[in-house]
């Protein structure tokens, strides 16, 4: 039982670590506001396996303790998932959502955490000094642990209804893994609400098993994300590169061309000077022979100076 609940705890707080990673690089407050939610869930499971194991001071016995926390912490998960999710759902239009999630920053995530965890501590502390608490578990009942049905509802309606329009709204591995993290959620939260009907039964810890894969498909999902932002990052890298080197290339062949031009223009302007030269000369051979000159001496001039005649 303790292995299996601290194993949950770990994916969780993994889950949170990447989700803070993922936000760094990409500056999207999602992840990281759903990542605390799951961590926060997962810090309900830590307190439920260290008051079993008396680890911390709790006054009620472990046969109302056990089951009684870990219904307060699976109606605490549900919740707590989704109001993390509604966040980014509360308001219409996809690009007025994307442009929030861009404004929005660590202040943001920072504010909703502590809501997270002091909703969390109010429960803990609450659980932890109370010396009677409810009746959670009728082993002769059809339904043996009617506090999970809340929970089991909750999943329900998240898998089907909030987290898929989350995942049309902001379309990620991740938030396509929280819609199938729904499905071990739900199967846990049968066999606890009618299989289970005493502590550490089979029915209690294959759900306890399939906690922890829930918890995992959420860390899975925003590992995929990560490998898919890096891919991406190092494809828009070679991109780069080989645009700048064909940029290069362009360049080089841009000079060689303005090179060509230039000795082009420098050959036709030295040519017409020639020309020029070649006409005053032979205006004064005309001139000393006496014979009328062909071409006039003001043109000649204006050709010079770069002076255009019709």
């Amino acid at each position: 039982h303790t292995l299996l609940e601290w194993s949950a705890f770990s994916a969780a707080f993994f889950t949170v670590v990447l989700a803070f990673t993922h936000f760094q690089i990409k500056s999207d407050v999602t992840t990281p506001i759903i990542g605390m939610a799951l961590f926060f869930a997962g810090s309900m499971d830590a307190f439920h396996t260290l008051a079993a194991d008396r680890l911390i001071e709790a006054v009620a016995d472990n046969q109302n303790l056990i089951p009684f926390t870990w219904a307060i912490c699976r109606v605490f998960n549900a919740l707590i998932m989704i109001s993390g999710v509604s966040l980014f759902l509360l308001r219409v239009g996809q690009e007025r959502r994307a442009q929030q999630r861009r404004q929005q920053g660590f202040g943001f995530i920072i504010a909703v955490s502590f809501v997270f965890g002091g909703i969390a501590y109010s429960i803990i502390n609450y659980t932890a000094t109370s010396a009677q608490l409810p009746q959670t578990m009728y082993p002769d009942s059809l339904i043996t642990r009617p506090w999970d049905v809340g929970p089991l509802i909750l999943f329900i309606f998240a898998g089907t209804v909030i987290y898929p329009r989350f995942h049309r709204q902001v379309p990620s591995f991740f938030s396509h893994a929280l819609i199938i993290s729904t499905i071990p959620e739900v199967v846990t939260e049968m066999h606890m609400a009618f299989g289970s009907t005493a502590l550490f039964d089979n029915h209690f810890n294959i759900a306890h098993f399939l906690k922890v894969i829930a918890y995992l498909v959420p860390l899975m999902g925003l590992l995929l994300d990560y490998i898919q932002t890096y891919h991406q990052e190092e494809i828009t890298a070679s991109l780069a590169k080989t645009a700048q080197k064909e940029l290069s290339v362009k360049n080089k062949h841009l000079r060689e061309t303005m090179k060509e031009l230039e000795q082009f223009r420098e050959y036709a302007v030295g040519r017409e000077l020639r020309m020029v030269d070649l006409k005053k000369r032979i205006k004064e051979l005309l001139a000393e022979l006496g014979r009328p000159s062909e071409y006039d001496l003001a043109e000649i001039e204006g050709i010079e100076r770069g002076e255009s005649h019709d």
